[in-house]
């Protein structure tokens, strides 16, 4: 199996080594590299070699880094979904009303999406399309994060029906699943825009915007 190879060894010793931030660092790059090249040409089209060619370098000396594809893109999605669950999740036990957990939730995921960009991009456009076998343990994965994120917002919302600060027909659940396809679905309709704005500033204060004025949006639909 490949973790007994003397490359998989060297690899995991180099990971998990204290100090060693030239190795992470590099590592980091060819972690982005990889979801430029799966972006564009999705997963199943990506190669190792394109993810190489993106960087100038070998596949032999990409594979001291990453031992395939396929773990290439389990760090881009894992990268991808951590960061947001655990700010959705810490939202959902703060002590405030839930119409404003919801605000702070919403506009935190427009903002994450856009300063993360592609990742979470991926995760959308490749992931949930893709229909490759590989990686049961990646799918596994996906699902505890999709529970995550899905529990999380539904507690919100629950909390302000059941407090009286929402008042609507649909069972929470569905809105809760309507409420994430509504942030999904623009990421992926605007997605790259913000990636190519000129500066950070001006990504940041965009997606500032419409992360307020779609949480106002989604609010106005729930609110009394």
């Amino acid at each position: 199996m490949e973790e007994d190879t003397n490359l998989g060894k060297r690899r995991a010793a180099a990971l998990n080594e204290k100090g060693n931030a030239s190795y992470l660092e590099r590592r980091q790059e060819i972690v982005n590299a990889a979801a430029g090249v799966f972006l564009r040409k999705g997963y199943e089209n990506s190669t190792l070699k394109n993810i190489a060619d993106e960087l100038g370098i070998d596949r032999a000396s990409l594979y001291y880094y990453a031992s395939s594809k396929k773990y290439l893109f389990d760090e881009v999605l894992k990268q991808a979904s951590e960061k947001n669950i655990e700010y959705i999740e810490d939202v959902a036990k703060r002590e405030m009303t839930a119409t404003e957990k919801l605000s702070l939730a919403i506009a935190g995921l427009m903002n994450s999406y856009s300063r993360d960009y592609p990742y979470l991009a991926i995760f959308l456009q490749q992931y949930l399309q893709s229909s490759s076998a590989e990686g049961d343990t990646t799918k596994q994965a996906s699902g505890d994060w999709g529970r995550r994120y899905y529990n999380a917002l539904r507690s919100i919302i629950q909390e302000g029906k059941d407090k009286g600060e929402f008042e609507f027909p649909l069972p929470v659940g569905v809105a809760t699943n309507a409420l994430i396809g509504m942030v999904n679905w623009i990421q992926l309709a605007k997605g790259p825009n913000a990636a190519r704005s000129k500066s950070s500033g001006s990504k940041d204060r965009v997606s500032d915007t419409l992360g307020a004025e779609l949480a106002r949006f989604i609010l106005k639909s729930l609110l009394k």
